[in-house]
């Protein structure tokens, strides 16, 4: 379009100088013979002169138009490639999840985007200077190992491929020195630059998440209200204990333990005095009692107390005695000065029974023996039970 402006713009008397031009075949209008005309190969010789550097100018201008295009696109594919880098930097600086590469061999980062600061306080170039060793704990370290011990050759076999996912929870360490845990998810796939084996993927933070599994998993197994197990996790220490008990020989005791008198302060002080009573009474207990030993809170005033390891049947009964003692102190709540006992049975393992169920039954009934014998006091289940010796 621009070449045909220009020759639209050329004098008529250039156009017709112009090879293939369709105005080259109009007769010209003879001119006047004048005493000055010049030769008639004078003028040929103009008209071609003209005739080329018209041409020369439209060669020109289609060399400036294709530069002026060429241009036009090198600055749209620069700015995509700016929009590009932006996406990637919002991407790999913002976005709260880690980008990583690491060596399959050498267990050493080769790639980690900038959000790594953001989970673990080291910059990108600091994490990459350091090893993994020194990035996480021991174990989490060696769960690493491991995995790509185990995978390497089932991908180099082909008998996994790229598409094949492998996903940890570790601890990585924090600048500050505190653990987080994090989810890694990553890949096996081969660098295309330089064609060495890497496991590449994200990594997250899932603190918030084990905790809250920590807390499920808490509650579960414990008593909401003092902090001490509940019957499932009584009875998986219990599981426990006799596997150990049977293979050394060691006797057992169980030791049921009831409340004397609890009902009249929750009548009286109200309930909240109440639940503050049944938490210092799990901490006395808790403390007459070994590391290796558990106490569970079974509902309302009751609890149960396991003793991993007893010589016999008085070493149990002297422990159930000692928390009989502690008991029997009174309790500061508030202002308030309370006053309480217990009823205590004892059952022996394997004497009285081989299973929880069993000498959880034989204690229950040597409780209601103390109970019925006046309360306060400790009593050693016997079958039958026509004889109660009972130990105040």
């Amino acid at each position: 379009m621009r070449a045909a402006l220009l020759l639209a713009l050329l004098p008529m008397g250039l156009l017709a100088g112009l090879p293939g031009c369709a105005w080259a075949t109009a007769a010209p209008i003879a001119p006047q013979e004048t005493s000055h005309q010049p030769p008639a190969h004078t003028q040929r010789v103009v008209t071609g002169t003209l005739a080329g550097s018209a041409l020369i100018s439209v060669l020109s201008l289609g060399v400036v138009a294709y530069i002026y295009r060429t241009n036009r696109q090198l600055r749209r594919a620069q700015a995509e490639l700016q929009r590009s880098e932006n996406r990637y930097r919002m991407l790999t600086e913002e976005m709260r999840d880690v980008i990583w590469a690491i060596d399959a061999q050498t267990l050493r980062y080769t790639y980690i985007s900038p959000s790594v600061q953001r989970l673990r306080g080291h910059s990108a170039a600091e994490v990459l200077h350091t090893g993994l060793h020194l990035s996480m704990p021991p174990a989490s370290l060696q769960a690493i190992q491991s995995t790509v011990q185990h995978y390497l050759p089932l991908w180099e076999a082909g008998t996994i491929d790229s598409q094949h996912y492998i996903t940890l929870e570790l601890e990585q360490r924090h600048k500050e020195g505190h653990l987080i845990w994090t989810e890694m998810v990553g890949h096996l796939v081969r660098n295309p630059d330089n064609q060495r084996i890497e496991l590449q993927g994200i990594t997250r933070d899932i603190s918030e998440r084990v905790r809250q599994q920590a807390h499920i998993e808490y509650m579960a197994q414990h008593d909401p209200l003092t902090g001490l197990a509940n019957r499932a996790l009584f009875a998986e220490h219990f599981q426990q204990a006799r596997a150990v008990a049977r293979r050394n020989q060691y006797r057992m005791a169980l030791i049921y333990l009831d409340l004397d008198q609890f009902k009249p302060v929750n009548d009286t002080y109200g309930h909240p005095i109440g639940d503050q009573l049944l938490c210092a009474v799990g901490q006395r207990i808790s403390a007459c009692i070994r590391g290796s030993d558990i106490v569970a809170r079974i509902g309302g005033d009751e609890f149960m107390v396991l003793l991993g390891q007893v010589r016999d049947a008085a070493s149990a009964v002297q422990v159930a005695g000692k928390i009989h003692t502690a008991l029997r102190a009174p309790f500061q709540i508030g202002e308030h000065t309370l006053k309480i006992s217990s009823s205590q049975g004892v059952a022996m393992y394997p004497m009285h029974g081989s299973t929880e169920t069993e000498l959880a039954k034989c204690a229950d009934t040597a409780m209601y023996q103390a109970k019925n014998a006046g309360r306060d006091r400790v009593c050693l289940y016997e079958a039958p039970p026509d004889d109660q010796p009972c130990a105040d």
